[in-house]
């Protein structure tokens, strides 16, 4: 979903090597977990103190057997380029959450 709530369909395949970036205002972090498998994650934008959840949230990709599973995807700004690249690179082919 994006900042606004709009629900969106997010996805794309992990490189090899850890690799950390830092995008936009709400600091995107991605995180390469292990080949086909990385996350990225920011601070929900409807996030505020007293409802009883963290502000950072992660949004997960998975690419395995042919298929790109996104878990829990949270759109970040257009700023945070290399999420939106992945992104680009390969579209999901099934999103959860």
């Amino acid at each position: 979903m994006d900042s606004s709530g709009k629900e969106i369909n997010l996805g794309k395949s992990a490189s090899s090597g850890q690799k950390i970036a830092m995008h936009d205002s709400r600091k995107t972090t991605i995180v390469d977990v292990a080949p086909g498998l990385w996350l990225w994650r920011l601070e929900h934008p409807r996030w505020r103190p007293g409802l009883g959840w963290d502000p950072i949230v992660t949004s997960t990709c998975v690419t395995s057997g042919g298929e790109t599973l996104v878990i829990d995807p949270l759109a970040p700004d257009e700023e945070a380029t290399e999420v939106w690249a992945r992104i680009d690179r390969r579209r999901p082919t099934r999103s959860a959450g």
